[in-house]
């Protein structure tokens, strides 16, 4: 019928009586050579498409890149300007005033939005740098609570800070206070009124565990699992908090990538 075949033969000599012959034993392969080609040609796809998904997201990190960097140059103009007017113009109404200051939180916000979405495409990209110098970890980690002080002071929140003031560690200071400002505004916001922020610090072989610690509602397993993920939020936010101070679901993302490019790491526990 014209049907191609594969066959694979073995040749060996046998003598019958007292001839030596040719023996061969011949065997249908067939079906084994069309399953090899077949998984040849399935491992070429693979690497053609890997090829094409990593040219894509190339080309997705550099439009994001360019789009942020492209953004932020009209934010830092706005932004600019508005502090120059409310810096000249001392006789404006109170409440021309309070529109300015609102449309400048507004650009600054959106501004770290932006250079959030940058640090997600470092991380991504293996290419955080980190400049490392020895660091007081107890100024660190006071001057995040300053900036959190109005929240802290109108939710009532006892704060324990249980840091040695001399404390010193070789980090990189501006990546470090990202991790620790995000984690206890997180804290913050997630422990309710009149709660209690417990931040301590373990040693043990130069190997040093901080922990942060608050009386929250806590967390459930499946939130547990996916926190450290790109754009996860947790719904655990007070009605008190708009949609955009709920998050971006970038910080712990971050937070994450910031403390192993330093040869940490970083987890949750939590009692539901």
């Amino acid at each position: 019928d014209n049907k191609l075949l594969w066959v694979e033969s073995e040749l060996s000599t046998i003598e019958i009586g007292g001839e030596i012959m040719i023996q061969a034993i011949i065997q249908d392969v067939t079906e084994k050579r069309i399953a090899e080609e077949k998984l040849k040609e399935s491992e070429r796809i693979l690497r053609q498409q890997n090829i094409e998904l990593k040219e894509l997201d190339r080309l997705k990190t550099d439009f994001i890149s360019i789009a942020a960097h492209d953004l932020k140059t009209p934010l830092i103009s706005v932004g600019g300007y508005i502090d120059l007017i409310l810096l000249r113009e001392k006789d404006l109404k109170d409440d021309i005033k309070e529109d300015l200051n609102r449309v400048l939180n507004n650009v600054e916000r959106l501004e770290s939005y932006i250079n959030r979405l940058l640090d997600v495409m470092k991380i991504d990209a293996g290419k955080i740098e980190i400049v490392k110098k020895v660091e007081n970890i107890y100024d660190i980690i006071t001057e995040c609570l300053s900036e959190l002080e109005y929240q802290i002071s109108q939710k009532e929140i006892a704060i324990n800070l249980n840091i040695p003031e001399d404390l010193e560690l070789v980090v990189d200071r501006f990546r470090i206070t990202q991790v620790f400002s995000n984690i206890l505004s997180n804290a913050v916001k997630f422990t309710s009124n009149d709660g209690i922020i417990n931040i301590s610090v373990l040693e043990e072989n130069q190997n040093f565990l901080f922990k942060i610690k608050d009386n929250g509602k806590g967390l459930t397993l499946n939130e547990i699992e996916k926190l450290f993920g790109k754009f996860v939020t947790i719904g655990q936010a007070t009605e008190s908090y708009s949609a955009f101070e709920k998050g971006s679901g970038l910080g712990l993302y971050i937070c994450k990538g910031m403390i192993e490019v330093h040869g940490g790491k970083i987890w949750v526990e939590s009692e539901g």
